[in-house]
């Protein structure tokens, strides 16, 4: 489970309604992610939640050895399209691990765990979309 405090209540509250939420910097236009009270481009603390769509592109992956039949969970990178500079570390899904590709176009999807909702990535068109 996510840790949830005074910065992050939002985003995950976002989460739970199925919302990609960044906070973008009303004065100079920064995207401000991981959340927190102030830009770190203009300390301003004038900050608007921006909804996303949730288009990406994978800039890293990790893919962790499991025991013989059990399911591999791969962890990525996904730069959001949207918002530059903002990377979100997420499960990437819909798609057989060796077939994975850096640069590859990802599409925003939701899985629900431990009594949360998440936000995973799938190929664009595949099962991460749908929110499989």
């Amino acid at each position: 489970m996510a840790r949830i405090n005074h910065d992050t209540v939002e985003l995950w509250q976002g989460w739970q309604r199925r919302e990609l939420r960044v906070d973008r910097c009303k004065d100079c236009d920064t995207w401000v992610f991981p959340p927190r009270p102030f830009c770190p481009g203009c300390w301003s603390d004038v900050l608007v939640g921006t909804a996303l769509a949730g288009a990406g592109r994978l800039v890293s992956y990790s893919l962790p050895r499991v025991a013989p039949g059990s399911p591999p969970v791969v962890s990525g990178v996904v730069a959001l399209t949207e918002a530059p500079g903002v990377r979100l570390l997420a499960r990437i899904v819909g798609i057989e691990p060796e077939r994975i590709t850096l640069g590859m176009s990802l599409a925003l999807g939701w899985w629900e765990d431990a009594g949360g909702v998440y936000p995973q990535f799938g190929p664009v068109g595949g099962a991460g979309e749908a929110g499989a």
